[in-house]
């Protein structure tokens, strides 16, 4: 509960939040630096990533997040 208000309440207000997770769709360099097209409506605007570490991301920082991805292998 700690770790995800601490996460939750770092994302700059109005931030399009994109989670990274080994739980997420596999996206290589090339996909993160179309990241417009990769969250699929071309909105402008400000992105926050949240990058999970050994523990993983919280499960409300999942649902908070617009998309996960993960690095692909």
């Amino acid at each position: 509960m700690k770790d995800e208000a601490r996460i939750l309440g770092s994302i700059p207000e109005g931030s399009r939040l994109v989670a990274l997770s080994r739980a997420g769709e596999a996206v290589d360099i090339a996909g993160v630096g179309r990241v417009d097209r990769a969250l699929g409506d071309g909105r402008t605007g400000r992105r926050a990533f949240a990058i999970g570490g050994a523990d993983a991301l919280p499960a409300a920082v999942l649902d908070r997040a617009e998309s996960t991805w993960a690095s692909r292998r």
